[in-house]
């Protein structure tokens, strides 16, 4: 075999899994939109001024006759149809998958880009967490004016405009700092969550393969890493994500002090109020997971027949796969 047809052979499992994960990416933002919709709405409360002991069902009750009351140029209905009420709970949904399907590509380009160039310690864990933390940090950074507009859709402040419409409205009244306000707990809470997750990733399937006979780790003992590595993750940055939200959320020309979001959050909910929507973010997790692996599953025969690959080529690196996972929410 040539050395062009073994590049060639390397090259297309990376193709194959990046595109396994933003189609698993794009299916699962819609899927679970409704999730994020609810959770925006519990978490912005102090943020929107409502009432701060609502809970789960209660705010998705209080979403449902919201969507009562949909104006239509200068008319109201109240009685829309049932598909447009419904639609309510799809709010955000464009600037969602402009966000998270670039960031699946961005993140496992840059994943794989640091991979080769990233000075090497010894120690799995630790690089580990470094790689993720970087590639997170680039893909954070780089698409957060599209998170500032989905959080703003979800909560129902976008007034019916469109995505780039929502996005010179923002850069208009607040300039380009409001495009990305909230950088600061949004990387408080990507940067660790795909380190804990890179890191807590590594070392169950480390310990698996250490378990396991001459056959190797399988599918499904993979998933179950992703996910109890996904939940430690997801409970320990909950916090920075509730404080992104209602950072996001509050339209002064002057980005308001994150003692003072901290101290209203604490004040509303006492400390429980840090982790408010964390089911909700929980749930979607485990779907993203789910969804991915499931899709993913189904790669190993196709490029069987038709690249000759292995099982072992496809498998790299799962951590990098499960970039659907790391999308935050």
């Amino acid at each position: 075999m040539s050395q062009e047809e073994k590049e060639v052979k390397l090259t297309r499992p990376v193709v194959q899994v990046l595109g396994i994960s933003c189609l698993s990416a794009s299916i699962s933002t819609v899927l679970t939109q409704p999730l994020e919709v609810i959770k925006t709405r519990l978490q912005a409360q102090t943020a929107l001024r409502s009432q701060s002991t609502s809970g789960v069902f209660n705010t998705t009750n209080q979403i449902w006759q919201d969507s009562r009351l949909l104006s239509k140029g200068n008319s109201t209905l109240l009685a829309p149809p049932l598909g447009v009420r419904v639609r309510i709970f799809w709010s955000g949904t464009v600037p969602a998958l402009w966000r998270c399907v670039p960031g699946i590509a961005l993140y496992f380009s840059t994943l794989n880009l640091l991979e080769g160039h990233f000075p090497k310690t010894g120690w799995l864990a630790v690089d580990s967490l470094l790689l993720g933390c970087s590639a997170r940090s680039v893909v954070g950074t780089t698409l957060l004016p599209f998170t500032v507009v989905k959080t703003r859709a979800e909560a129902g402040l976008s007034e019916g405009l469109s995505m780039f419409a929502c996005l010179r409205k923002i850069y208009v009244q607040n300039g380009l700092s409001g495009l990305f306000r909230g950088l600061v707990p949004t990387l408080v809470r990507d940067i660790p969550y795909s380190g804990i997750y890179l890191v807590f990733y590594s070392e169950l399937k480390a310990l698996v393969v250490s378990r396991v006979d001459e056959q190797g780790i399988r599918t499904y003992q993979s998933c179950a890493c992703a996910l109890v590595a996904s939940t430690l993750a997801t409970a320990v940055t909950q916090p920075a994500d509730v404080l992104r939200t209602n950072r996001q959320l509050h339209n002064q020309a002057s980005p308001v002090a994150w003692y003072q979001v901290f101290r209203d959050t604490v004040r509303a909910d006492g400390a429980t109020g840090l982790w408010r929507g964390l089911s909700l973010r929980l749930l979607r997790r485990i779907a993203f997971s789910c969804i991915t692996w499931t899709l993913f599953d189904h790669i190993h025969p196709i490029a069987v027949s038709h690249c000759g690959t292995t099982t072992a080529n496809l498998s790299m690196p799962p951590a990098a796969l499960s970039a659907s996972a790391t999308a935050p929410s």
